[in-house]
């Protein structure tokens, strides 16, 4: 690739004020037109789930809930431009294995999670990722604690 020197391109810097704002609106114009990566490669994998099977909604953020095979899970797309997964969390914080793993998406910010006997809440926060919400922490089985008398 011809780099800035070779008259081919104009550096960065011999633009005027007015050509920049140009060049960075259409890059924020492909951006937004989905020149991020897709969550799909990762779900395929935490899914066990051919990408052609895949369904992916985009919540508004950098997370994207996709299903696909019966399953659901959630893509966060992180700094560095690496992906995470809701599922491979869940595996690990749970021990419970991927196949036992239950994703509710109960709105696109907030998801239930279940397996192996145990349930967690966790929620998207924007700029910091995916956090378990434990103010949704019951103790006993879902019903409200009391103090004995």
């Amino acid at each position: 690739m011809p780099d800035a020197t070779d008259g081919t391109h104009a550096p960065w810097s011999s633009l005027s004020a007015s050509a920049r704002v140009v060049t960075l609106m259409v890059l924020a114009t492909a951006a937004g037109a989905g020149c991020f990566p897709s969550p799909k490669p990762k779900a395929a994998s935490t899914l066990m789930c051919a990408e052609s099977q895949l369904v992916v909604q985009g919540n508004g953020t950098h997370s994207d809930v996709v299903t696909g095979c019966g399953k659901s899970d959630v893509i966060v797309l992180e700094k560095g431009g690496n992906m995470s997964s809701l599922r491979e969390r869940v595996v690990f914080e749970l021990s419970c294995p991927n196949e036992q793993i239950v994703v509710t998406i109960l709105s696109p910010s907030l998801y239930g999670v279940t397996g192996c006997g145990k349930k967690v809440m966790y929620k998207y926060v924007p700029g910091v990722g995916i956090v378990a919400d434990t103010s949704q922490k019951d103790a006993g089985g879902g019903q409200p604690t009391t103090a004995a008398p």
